[in-house]
């Protein structure tokens, strides 16, 4: 399995230095390679590839000092940044999206990381090995054994990080035997509601921090551009944005963990989250954080071998639980009722419905390992069949 692990870097300002003047020097080269496919295709009609840039490359450093200052690894990686830019612009093209998003030039300041991608042995006791500068110290969980593949060198307002993507050779573990199950469903009003009704507060970070994000976005606004007081006051609100983003992936990593560990089989909706913040609740929806915590609860629950099952959304919060009665609600009624005496908070009955169609969907396919665990959920799917068909 390909794992990645983070690690702070302690550096010196004589380190910071060259890292800065690295990162300078693959932007360089990011807009050189961007530049020069987009000369080739206008005057010849020619596309670039990676390996002919790659070559380019090799040119350009025999000419310029400053390129050769910087490890090949580093510069390739650029070289590779652009390459995946065109290959997801022609991607969207061919899936006819309205706005496919053609590779912008970047600038030094919007250019974070660093990437080697190389097999070698980087990290080694509390010592980081970046090449073309040597040992780093650095603080971070121990890491196991495996084949270290890449190096990736991440600026932060926070400091400097180093990642290593580790090949343990380790294959998934195979499913277990679904003991419980849980339903999940994700709102504003509460973060999420399980189908056995307890409900997880929203935390709502970035709500809480606007008073306090005004304030740095004004010092900013009030500093003369290219000071070093508006170098300062933009660190300190980038640090800020940075600590709401840890707030959410903790909170979300909290609870999908808790979550991974209590049950076997766990079910949520399949959600566009992508198209649902283009609505008025986008800011609400991006601050709940659901792709995050959906995205944990996949990768988690592979490596505990747990069941996730994303389910149809559609209808989930119009359907009783009970008898499976189309009961329309709008956004506003946050209560469910229904003529078979089904009265329940609404999200808690989404939650319900969202475990019976994911045991409708189990019990088809067949997944279980363990008869008497899988006995008690199709057992509860049939009882939700007898009481639709007892009722019509």
């Amino acid at each position: 399995m390909i794992r990645t692990f983070q690690y702070k870097l302690y550096l010196n300002q004589a380190q910071v230095k060259t890292l800065e003047r690295w990162i300078g020097t693959c932007c360089w080269t990011f807009n050189r390679a961007l530049e020069q496919r987009i000369k080739a295709y206008r005057r010849r009609g020619e596309s670039a590839s990676y390996n002919s840039q790659s070559a380019l490359l090799t040119a350009w450093r025999s000419r310029m000092d400053f390129l050769r200052l910087c490890p090949l690894g580093f510069e390739r990686d650029a070289l590779r940044r652009v390459d995946r830019g065109f290959k997801a612009f022609f991607r969207r093209i061919k899936a006819g999206d309205a706005k496919p998003g053609f590779p912008r030039f970047r600038s030094r300041h919007r250019y974070n990381s660093l990437e080697y991608l190389a097999v070698g042995t980087y990290l080694k006791g509390d010592r980081i090995r970046v090449p073309g500068m040597g040992r780093i110290r650095c603080r971070g969980r121990l890491l196991p054994e495996g084949e270290q593949k890449a190096l990736r060198i991440i600026r932060r307002a926070s400091g400097w990080y180093a990642q290593i993507v580790l090949d343990d050779g380790k294959q998934p573990p195979a499913t277990k035997p679904v003991e419980s199950a849980i339903g999940i469903d994700v709102g504003l009003n509460h973060f999420a509601v399980l189908s056995t009704g307890e409900a997880i507060e929203n935390p709502r970070f970035l709500r809480k921090s606007e008073r306090s994000l005004r304030s740095h976005q004004r010092r900013v606004a009030r500093r003369k551009k290219g000071s070093h007081r508006r170098r300062k006051a933009v660190k300190s609100l980038r640090r800020k944005h940075e600590l709401i983003g840890d707030q959410r992936r903790n909170f979300c990593h909290r609870h999908s963990t808790a979550l991974v560990r209590k049950y076997g089989l766990i079910a949520v909706e399949n959600l566009n989250v992508k198209g649902m913040v283009r609505s008025r609740l986008g800011k609400s929806i991006l601050d709940a954080a659901w792709s995050t915590f959906l995205n944990q609860l996949a990768v988690k629950a592979e490596d505990a071998g747990r069941q996730l099952i994303r389910v149809d959304p559609r209808g989930t919060s119009q359907t009783c639980p009970n008898c499976g009665v189309i009961v329309p609600k709008k956004l506003s009624e946050r209560w469910h009722s229904c003529a078979c005496g089904c009265e329940c908070q609404r999200d808690h009955a989404s939650a319900q419905v969202i475990l019976a169609r994911a045991v409708g969907v189990t019990a088809a396919n067949r997944p279980w390992t363990d008869p008497a665990s899988d006995g008690a959920l199709v057992a509860h799917g049939q009882a939700g069949r007898m009481k639709r068909e007892g009722s019509n």
